[in-house]
């Protein structure tokens, strides 16, 4: 019935949203009030393609239209001060060829944090804006600027002490003398349609390909990037051309030994398939390449949009990167649906005969499923997935060329050498939402001056061993994650949300070394907060 009761809704509201053409930004937590519906078998979305544009998915998910539905009816929303909190954005313009927001973006959050009997108080501070808009019915615009500071959990700010990033926000500077960090992120894009078959983005973001939680193949984890997006849709086929460029940004990596990062370009083809009503493929290859010297620049042979790489590679001679993988969706019925990828880096099938655990067997895969609405009750959703990396994954003989940007994987936060379950329940009643997570995961560490395979900012040509390779080699760790969150949603426009969580890590090495002990951290937080881009801390 809730199902019914939101598409009658928001098809009657669809000619009113003129702003749907804007692409949503990828958020699991706004994702799960709609996609029980992108996944009935009448549905002709392109899951595995995020973010999802406002057009293909306006007939299950319309902000206005939801908006209106879950409008409060206290005599307070119905003031000035109340609309702008409840249901309006804070400045619109809507005439015939020209339509405009401007919203306020925050994240005001203070919490406690306990680690092997060390406590702190971890607070986020965060003060920007968002500008999203049309100019006629072909063209659509979008930016946002976030200010930080904030003080993390003790874990988080060793992974940051290292890396110098926040975990898919940018570069941490240090903030007075506390051990907060200061950090800035803009995200941006421009969308035109040149036809109903082909659009071109151009923008300052991130992408996600996949149908799970995690993605093996491109996963929004790290930080943004710039990027020239084609997408084309004819028939049952949707088609991706991706032309990004990352950065390297590790302590003594310059390009022309000046202050700028080394630079290295991705050039990435995504095909989705929908088969039938049930059945969805999707085919991805991408290749890396480094700016040696500032000298090479974009390699104009990458730029064929249909063609696969790897013939292009071998006619180069290129010592570039490539990597080749699948996404499939099967939808058993209409609450239940399957999903798993496969990614090939290097692999030789003699060896894997052999099954003596060769190194340059470089692969991985995904399984998990979703069930919608689950023992019958509305909202009620269940996700499951188990991801799977072998050592020394989106690695490359030269360092520079793996599958990173900003010191972080392009695919999976755990980078290689490693496991994972990761399971959700997720409960939507109106504006409410509930969500808890539990994580299991097996990696395999580094020692001092060792390489086994976890890290993928490591050359493959410094390995360890040559057979005898196999997920956990090194410091086997274990890690536990569980969390429980709970979020009023205060305004569907601008997804403005109180929100409550509480989290639970154990970190436990086989053998303890330095900077790898065993350790249990509790994080509790309460805030107030636009919650418009993923955050992933579960490491």
């Amino acid at each position: 019935m809730r199902r019914v009761l939101l598409l009658f809704v928001l098809v009657l509201c669809t000619i009113e949203a003129f702003s749907q053409h804007i692409f949503e930004p990828i958020n699991n937590t706004n994702y799960s009030l709609y996609q029980s519906e992108l996944y009935l078998k009448e549905s002709k979305v392109h899951t595995s393609i995020r973010p999802f544009k406002r057009t293909d998915i306006q007939f299950v998910y319309n902000k206005d239209s939801l908006n209106t539905l879950l409008m409060p009816s206290s005599r307070f929303s119905k003031t000035w001060l109340g609309r702008k909190v409840f249901s309006e954005h804070l400045i619109k313009v809507d005439k015939d060829d020209f339509y405009l927001t401007i919203d306020p973006v925050m994240d005001f959050k203070y919490g406690y944090s306990e680690e092997e009997g060390v406590t702190n108080q971890p607070y986020t501070n965060t003060r920007g804006f968002l500008v999203e808009g049309n100019i006629g019915k072909k063209f659509s615009f979008s930016t946002m600027f976030l200010e930080n500071q904030s003080l993390f959990p003790l874990y988080i700010s060793r992974f940051i002490n290292s890396n110098s990033v926040v975990p898919g926000q940018g570069k941490a500077r240090s903030f007075k003398d506390s051990g907060s960090k200061d950090y800035a992120m803009a995200w941006g894009t421009i969308s035109y349609d040149a036809s109903k078959h082909f659009n071109f983005e151009f923008g300052h973001g991130k992408n996600f390909i996949g149908d799970g939680y995690r993605s093996l193949l491109l996963s929004d984890a790290g930080f943004n990037y710039p990027y020239l997006k084609i997408t084309t849709s004819v028939w049952n086929i949707k088609y991706v051309n991706l032309y990004a460029e990352m950065q390297d940004i590790r302590p003594g990596i310059e390009a022309n030994d000046d202050i700028l990062n080394t630079k290295k370009f991705t050039t990435m083809h995504y095909l989705s398939w929908k088969v039938n009503k049930r059945l969805n493929l999707g085919f991805f290859e991408a290749i890396v390449w480094q700016d040696t010297a500032g000298t090479r620049g974009f390699d104009v042979n990458y730029l064929n949009p249909i063609i696969f790489y790897r013939p292009i590679e071998f006619s180069l001679g290129s010592p570039d990167n490539a990597i080749i993988g699948m996404n499939i969706s099967y939808k058993l019925t209409d609450n239940t649906s399957l999903y798993g990828q496969v990614v090939l880096d290097e692999f030789i099938l003699g060896e894997i005969r052999k099954q003596e655990g060769y190194w340059a067997n470089k692969y991985g895969w995904q399984l998990g499923a979703k069930h919608f609405d689950a023992f019958g009750v509305d909202g009620l959703d269940l996700q499951s997935e188990f991801n799977f990396a072998r050592p020394y994954l989106y690695t490359h003989r030269t360092d520079e060329q793996n599958y990173g940007h900003y010191n972080q994987s392009l695919a999976h936060p755990f980078g290689a050498n490693f496991y994972e379950s990761v399971s959700f329940i997720r409960y939507n009643h109106r504006r409410w939402n509930f969500e808890a997570e539990f994580l299991f995961a097996v990696t395999g560490r580094d020692t001092l001056g060792s390489n086994f395979g976890g890290d993928i900012y490591l050359s493959n040509d410094t390995r360890g061993e040559e057979r005898g390779v196999y997920v956990g080699n090194g410091v086997k760790t274990n890690i536990t994650f569980l969390s429980l969150k709970a979020s009023y949603l205060l305004n569907p426009l601008t997804n403005l949300r109180l929100e409550a969580g509480v989290s639970y890590r154990h970190l436990s090495p086989e053998t303890e070394v330095a900077n790898l002990q065993d350790r249990s951290t509790t994080f509790i937080t309460v805030g107030l907060s636009t919650n418009i881009l993923n955050k992933y801390y579960d490491f």
